[in-house]
Protein backbone atom coordinates (compact mmCIF):
# COMPACT_ATOMS: atom_id res chain seq x y z
CA UNK A 1 0.00 0.00 0.00
CA UNK A 2 1.37 3.43 -0.88
CA UNK A 3 -0.58 5.43 1.69
CA UNK A 4 1.65 5.84 4.76
CA UNK A 5 -1.34 6.71 6.94
CA UNK A 6 -2.18 3.01 6.98
CA UNK A 7 1.21 1.36 6.59
CA UNK A 8 4.71 2.81 6.69
CA UNK A 9 6.81 -0.28 7.19
CA UNK A 10 9.27 -1.43 4.57
CA UNK A 11 8.57 -4.94 3.44
CA UNK A 12 11.96 -6.58 2.90
CA UNK A 13 10.59 -8.45 -0.10
CA UNK A 14 9.67 -5.14 -1.72
CA UNK A 15 13.04 -3.52 -1.20
CA UNK A 16 15.40 -3.46 -4.15
CA UNK A 17 19.11 -4.08 -3.91
CA UNK A 18 21.97 -3.71 -6.36
CA UNK A 19 21.18 -7.14 -7.83
CA UNK A 20 17.56 -6.26 -8.58
CA UNK A 21 17.48 -6.13 -12.38
CA UNK A 22 14.10 -4.42 -12.55
CA UNK A 23 15.20 -1.69 -10.16
CA UNK A 24 18.44 -1.06 -12.07
CA UNK A 25 16.57 -0.95 -15.37
CA UNK A 26 14.07 1.54 -13.97
CA UNK A 27 16.92 3.74 -12.74
CA UNK A 28 18.44 3.75 -16.22
CA UNK A 29 15.16 4.51 -17.95
CA UNK A 30 14.22 7.38 -15.67
CA UNK A 31 17.34 9.39 -16.49
CA UNK A 32 15.55 11.26 -19.27
CA UNK A 33 12.66 11.95 -16.89
CA UNK A 34 15.05 13.32 -14.26
CA UNK A 35 16.68 15.56 -16.87
CA UNK A 36 13.28 16.91 -17.90
CA UNK A 37 12.45 17.62 -14.28
CA UNK A 38 15.75 19.44 -13.77
CA UNK A 39 14.96 21.63 -16.77
CA UNK A 40 11.58 22.30 -15.26
CA UNK A 41 8.18 20.92 -16.07
CA UNK A 42 6.02 23.97 -16.52
CA UNK A 43 3.20 23.05 -18.89
CA UNK A 44 0.40 20.55 -18.50
CA UNK A 45 1.61 18.72 -21.62
CA UNK A 46 5.06 18.26 -20.02
CA UNK A 47 3.55 16.67 -16.92
CA UNK A 48 1.26 14.46 -18.99
CA UNK A 49 4.17 13.24 -21.10
CA UNK A 50 6.28 12.40 -18.04
CA UNK A 51 3.34 10.77 -16.26
CA UNK A 52 2.67 8.60 -19.31
CA UNK A 53 6.28 7.38 -19.31
CA UNK A 54 6.10 6.40 -15.65
CA UNK A 55 2.64 4.84 -15.99
CA UNK A 56 3.80 2.69 -18.91
CA UNK A 57 6.62 1.34 -16.78
CA UNK A 58 4.22 0.56 -13.93
CA UNK A 59 1.66 -0.98 -16.28
CA UNK A 60 4.10 -3.22 -18.11
CA UNK A 61 7.48 -4.05 -16.61
CA UNK A 62 6.54 -3.46 -12.97
CA UNK A 63 2.95 -4.69 -13.12
CA UNK A 64 3.50 -7.32 -10.42
CA UNK A 65 4.51 -4.62 -7.92
CA UNK A 66 1.06 -3.03 -7.87
CA UNK A 67 -2.48 -4.08 -7.09
CA UNK A 68 -4.60 -1.91 -9.34
CA UNK A 69 -8.07 -0.75 -8.34
CA UNK A 70 -10.70 -0.98 -11.04
CA UNK A 71 -12.21 2.24 -12.39
CA UNK A 72 -15.64 1.15 -11.16
CA UNK A 73 -14.46 1.73 -7.57
CA UNK A 74 -14.28 5.48 -8.15
CA UNK A 75 -16.99 8.09 -8.41
CA UNK A 76 -17.54 9.65 -11.81
CA UNK A 77 -16.66 13.05 -10.37
CA UNK A 78 -13.11 11.98 -9.49
CA UNK A 79 -11.64 12.86 -12.89
CA UNK A 80 -12.98 16.41 -12.71
CA UNK A 81 -11.79 16.85 -9.12
CA UNK A 82 -8.31 15.64 -10.07
CA UNK A 83 -8.26 18.00 -13.06
CA UNK A 84 -9.32 20.89 -10.80
CA UNK A 85 -6.49 20.02 -8.40
CA UNK A 86 -4.00 19.82 -11.25
CA UNK A 87 -5.16 23.20 -12.56
CA UNK A 88 -4.70 24.73 -9.10
CA UNK A 89 -1.20 23.28 -8.82
CA UNK A 90 -0.30 24.51 -12.31
CA UNK A 91 -1.48 28.01 -11.33
CA UNK A 92 0.81 27.91 -8.29
CA UNK A 93 3.74 26.76 -10.42
CA UNK A 94 3.11 29.47 -12.99
CA UNK A 95 2.84 32.13 -10.31
CA UNK A 96 5.91 31.05 -8.36
CA UNK A 97 8.33 30.75 -11.25
CA UNK A 98 11.33 28.47 -11.42
CA UNK A 99 12.47 26.79 -8.21
CA UNK A 100 16.14 27.03 -7.34
CA UNK A 101 16.99 24.31 -4.80
CA UNK A 102 20.31 26.06 -4.03
CA UNK A 103 18.39 29.03 -2.61
CA UNK A 104 15.73 26.98 -0.78
CA UNK A 105 16.49 27.45 2.93
CA UNK A 106 13.86 24.95 4.06
CA UNK A 107 15.29 22.28 1.80
CA UNK A 108 18.78 23.05 3.10
CA UNK A 109 17.57 22.66 6.67
CA UNK A 110 15.86 19.36 5.85
CA UNK A 111 19.05 18.04 4.28
CA UNK A 112 21.04 19.16 7.33
CA UNK A 113 18.63 17.40 9.67
CA UNK A 114 18.64 14.17 7.70
CA UNK A 115 22.39 14.06 7.13
CA UNK A 116 23.80 15.54 10.33
CA UNK A 117 21.29 15.48 13.16
CA UNK A 118 19.44 12.24 12.36
CA UNK A 119 21.60 10.30 9.90
CA UNK A 120 20.50 6.83 11.05
CA UNK A 121 16.96 7.38 12.31
CA UNK A 122 13.86 6.70 10.28
CA UNK A 123 10.46 7.64 11.61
Amino acid sequence: MLDVRFEDEDNDADLADSFDIESNELDEETEDTEENIKRGLRKEEDFKREAQKVYEQYRTRFKKRFDWIGAAAFKETLAQHLQDDANSLMAILNKSGAWNPDKDTKLAELIRLVKKEYPVKKY
